[in-house]
């Protein structure tokens, strides 16, 4: 279900996708980036762009709390999963080491993670500053590309993402921006929106 918008775009492209699990569902990106690879190079990746905004983002939780059936990490395909990389980096880190010191008999648990609501009390702690630091990483880069564009008219290719009935959400590879190309509203009257071609056609 969290993958049909991903499912009905292929479809439209003339591509099948096989989402029944992440592994065959990265055989089928690879399939299609090996297909139209001479024709049109930058449409794996572009796959692979919507294939990623279709999946939850990855939260930090503490497995005392959830249900079993909610550990597997579906994109890496795995039932059990831990991320972690050099303690001096992230509070996470740290928090996954001496869980993992402790498991495996190297050091003590300390006593305020042993408490599984404590922990998961830290883990959503985590996962709400992962989002507001997602969110400013997104205002500055909005902010520094207004900037760059400010007062310099530019024209490059775009590729379109998604069709709504009143405009096209695209994005300019070579930037990397993403934005909305509304119809002029004078156009809007004359338009015909058909939302499972995924086409937008002015009379």
């Amino acid at each position: 279900e969290m993958l049909e918008p991903l499912l009905q775009t292929a479809a439209v492209a003339g591509y099948d996708i096989d989402a029944s699990d992440s592994d065959k569902l990265n055989r089928s990106l690879g399939a299609i980036e090996a297909q139209a690879a001479k024709a049109d190079p930058y449409l794996g990746t572009l796959m692979r762009i919507l294939t990623t905004r279709c999946m939850s983002q990855a939260l930090c939780f503490s497995s005392g709390e959830v249900p079993a059936s909610e550990y597997r990490h579906y994109g890496l395909a795995v039932a059990q999963y831990t991320h972690f990389t050099s303690p001096i980096r992230r509070y996470t880190d740290v928090i996954v080491h001496r869980l993992l010191a402790s498991a495996l008999g190297y050091s003590a648990l300390p006593e305020r993670l042993q408490s599984s609501k404590r922990m998961q009390e830290i883990a959503d702690v985590i996962n709400e500053r992962h989002r507001r630091a997602q969110y400013a990483s997104r205002a500055s880069v909005a902010l520094h590309t207004t900037l760059l564009f400010k007062d310099k008219p530019v024209q490059q290719d775009a590729r379109v993402l998604r069709v709504l009935h009143n405009g096209l959400v695209v994005l300019v590879p070579k930037y990397g921006i993403e934005g909305v190309a509304f119809l002029d509203p004078a156009d809007e009257d004359a338009a015909v929106y058909d939302a499972d071609a995924m086409r937008l056609t002015l009379a």
